[in-house]
């Protein structure tokens, strides 16, 4: 049986639910901070991905109209909550008492594995409504944390289909839509990062102009994607047919988007100057902060369905991400 309990409210001032407003600095005309940079997106540095372990304990949640609830495997030291579809199915990994990490489907309050066979370690990242899984595995290791070189992988009705670019160190897959179209990153033969769009068996590499690195993170049914991007410091961006804007939190050491639906509602991270990872909602022009009741002291935000459910990891750990601050787990070379 899972373990689905509800977490305390935590009011904090106007906000009843613990998810605070703040400003987002996406707009050229809000003075202090980087403004949107729509078709350009940037330049500069080494690219970091969003870290799947945060401290080895924690749970996940699902926020759902201003309610918390976690999401706990039984067992598990650390239970990481990716995707969810419009049904309420979730998918994730897990880390369990004994360092190894595992893959699970979250459906009717049960837990199912998902176990790519031959595979040391699996890790889905995104369902669709047709129950399609996309996620990577890797071979080296089945504890946490992952190691690399991955494989990304694309699960249809109980089949495997490995989804590796040519010539890539390393293929990890992160985001999926209706349609079936899969979303990751790659490390090419040189270390360098690039997005990519798996369609059908036809990869196409997606560049954020002048970056350093670029990790597509999500896609919705509309063909919106978003991700992160290296220049000076990781960026969060959306690209939208041919045009690309990037969007920052407040006062950001770094960004990271991972999920957006089809009402254009866009979930990520932020990590504060003092080195903490917040969770951030942005809808049109408004942003908020999502803020785990509880958390010591990370909340990250990784997936929104068109229902608005949020679901995320809440880190109960107390540990400092100061060295190493948006980790590596996802795709580090």
């Amino acid at each position: 049986m899972s373990r689905i309990v509800r977490l305390p409210r935590r009011l904090s001032g106007s906000a009843a639910v613990a998810v605070l407003t703040m400003l987002l600095l996406v707009s050229p005309a809000v003075a202090g901070g980087r403004a949107a940079s729509p078709g350009v997106c940037a330049t500069g540095g080494e690219l970091v991905l969003p870290s799947s372990q945060l401290g080895n304990v924690g749970d996940g949640y699902m926020l759902d109209k201003g309610r918390f609830t976690t999401i706990a495997a039984p067992g598990a030291g650390e239970t990481l909550p990716y995707g969810i579809n419009n049904r309420g199915q979730v998918v994730g990994g897990i880390v369990g008492a004994d360092g190894r990490g595992r893959g699970y489907l979250l459906k009717d309050g049960e837990f199912t594995p998902i176990d790519k066979p031959g595979a040391a370690a699996t890790a889905p990242f995104k369902i669709n409504e047709r129950g399609q899984i996309a996620g990577l595995y890797t071979e080296m290791s089945d504890a946490a944390p992952l190691r690399p070189p991955f494989h990304a992988f694309f699960l249809d009705k109980g089949t495997y289909t490995d989804i590796d670019v040519p010539r890539a160190f390393s293929t990890q897959a992160f985001g999926l839509n209706n349609r079936g179209q899969v979303v990751g990153s790659y490390i090419d033969a040189d270390g360098t990062n690039h997005g990519f769009v798996w369609d059908d068996g036809v990869i196409t590499t997606v560049d954020v102009p002048g970056a350093l690195g670029t990790a597509v993170l999500g896609i919705n049914n509309r063909g919106q994607m978003v991700g992160v991007y290296l220049s000076d410091k990781p960026h969060g961006f959306v690209m939208d047919g041919g045009g690309c804007t990037t969007l920052d939190g407040p006062a950001a050491a770094g960004t990271q988007l991972h999920g957006i639906n089809d009402r254009g509602q866009i979930v990520g991270i932020f990590e504060d100057p003092g080195g903490t990872l917040h969770g951030l909602r942005l809808d049109g022009a408004d942003a908020t902060t999502i803020e785990a009741p509880g958390a010591r002291p990370h909340t990250t935000a990784y997936d929104i369905n068109e229902r608005g459910q949020i679901v995320g990891f809440r880190d109960l750990s107390g540990a400092s991400l100061a060295a190493d601050p948006l980790g590596s787990v996802m795709g580090g070379s």
